[in-house]
Order: structure tokens, then C-alpha cells, then sequence
């Protein structure tokens, strides 16, 4: 489970890997990642980042955007998609938004 406090700054690194060659080259592959709501609506949508050629790449939202996600449980996976096109999907990771206390402006 990941937290997020809506209002910062969210930043997530990913690393793809590759069990039978821990020297594979990602180059060419893609990862796409959407956050939603339980019912399916959607909260945010990454669309597709390149991997770099170690199989990682960063999910990131500025804190501008963030303020507006619904606090709650949300659901998120991650979709890989290597350079020939095969899609290799992560299990569903629960992601909950949580409203900020202090407040985000100074």
C-alpha cells in the first residue's frame, strides 16, 4: 500500500526487471499507469513514460494537480510494455490519498 498526502509533491520510481538476464536492456519498452477511484473512475492517468535502459522510469505529479485527488482508497497497477509490444501487468496496488492537515499554502 502507498500514502499520499494530496497537495505535495508525488514521485514514484518504477524498475522493471528481467529475472533470467539482471543485465537486460529496457530500451524501446514503456510503462503506463493510471490511478483510480474503486468504483473506476479516474483520479489521474501517467499515460506512457519510456523506460531507460536499466527498466526504470519515474511517476511524478506536481503538487498543483495532486490537490486535486479525492482523498479515499484508490487503485493503481503499473502496464509494461516491452519493444515488442507485449504487455506485462503488476498486481493492483491500493493507493490512499489522504487530505492534507496543515495545509499546503504557506
Amino acid at each position: 500500500m502507498i500514502t499520499h498526502k494530496r497537495g505535495s509533491y508525488f514521485g514514484y520510481l518504477v524498475k522493471a526487471t528481467d529475472a533470467s538476464d539482471l543485465n537486460a536492456d529496457f530500451t524501446g519498452s514503456k510503462v503506463r499507469c493510471k490511478i483510480k477511484t474503486p468504483a473506476g473512475a479516474l483520479v489521474h492517468n501517467f499515460g506512457e513514460l519510456d523506460l531507460a535502459a536499466d527498466g526504470s522510469a519515474l511517476l511524478q505529479v506536481q503538487p498543483e494537480i495532486s490537490i486535486k485527488w479525492p482523498a479515499g482508497l484508490h487503485k493503481t497497477d503499473l502496464v509494461y510494455v516491452d519493444a515488442q509490444g507485449r504487455l506485462f501487468a503488476t498486481k493492483t496496488i491500493d493507493l490512499t490519498i489522504v487530505r492534507e492537515v496543515t495545509g499546503v499554502a504557506p
